[in-house]
């Protein structure tokens, strides 16, 4: 079970707080938590094992570098599980399921606006455990959340950016807004764009992959 750092942790790397190749640096990941050493090595090791860091031995962690390659296998698959589990939703949905994932999507909108990307994080897990839920299929259900939730380090980040995750936030409720006007077609779309939209490149970003294996070891 993930403790509250790796949890934390977890959540900064999906939301594209750390860029790929980047070596993690004990003393800053010490600042930025506000946690020990020991702490900050037992949760990088347990992100490790499950293979969203890059363990070198004698240098650290680091972020593993894009794979294009594997990012486009990912999202394909998870659109054919999406796309095909999206007409149950959208044919079995009430309105009193509607106003729930009203909530949720309004508690994402709120929370990329506060430093925590892991309250974040959170609710964009409930809103689409919760959306995909309502397929009637627990086993695609569970598929598609193992699928989207998992950390992977060779894809880009959709929320690197706050323009990003303004426009996933607004895309949240733009598939509610299709399912309460009745336009599966509408909704079908926004769910292609929500998982396939363009990143946007940060040069604030860029800057920090720059630091040496020596430099993630301090």
């Amino acid at each position: 079970m993930e403790n509250d750092l790796t949890k934390k942790m977890r959540a900064d790397l999906l939301m594209g707080a750390f860029e790929h190749g980047q070596w993690l640096r004990l003393n800053e990941l010490e600042k930025r938590y506000g946690v020990s050493r020991f702490e900050v090595r037992k949760a990088l090791a347990a992100l490790a094992a499950v293979g969203a860091l890059e363990h070198v031995d004698n240098y650290g962690y680091r972020l593993p570098l894009a794979n294009p390659e594997m990012d486009a296998h990912h999202r394909e698959t998870r659109l054919v599980l999406e796309l095909g589990a999206a007409p149950n939703v959208y044919y079995r949905a009430d309105m009193d399921d509607l106003a729930r994932l009203h909530e949720i999507a309004q508690r994402f909108a709120d929370a990329i606006d506060t430093p925590s990307l892991a309250d974040a994080q959170a609710a964009n897990d409930d809103f689409h455990r919760e959306f995909f839920a309502l397929c009637g299929n627990p086993i695609l259900a569970q598929m598609i959340n193992e699928m989207r939730e998992l950390v992977r380090p060779y894809s880009r980040h959709p929320y690197s950016t706050d323009e990003n995750r303004k426009t996933s936030a607004a895309e949240h409720f733009e598939m509610l807004d299709c399912i309460e006007r009745k336009n599966l077609p509408g909704l079908l779309d926004v769910m292609r764009r929500h998982l396939y939209r363009a990143p946007i490149a940060s040069s604030a970003g860029s800057q920090r992959t720059s630091s040496s294996p020596q430099q993630a070891l301090r």
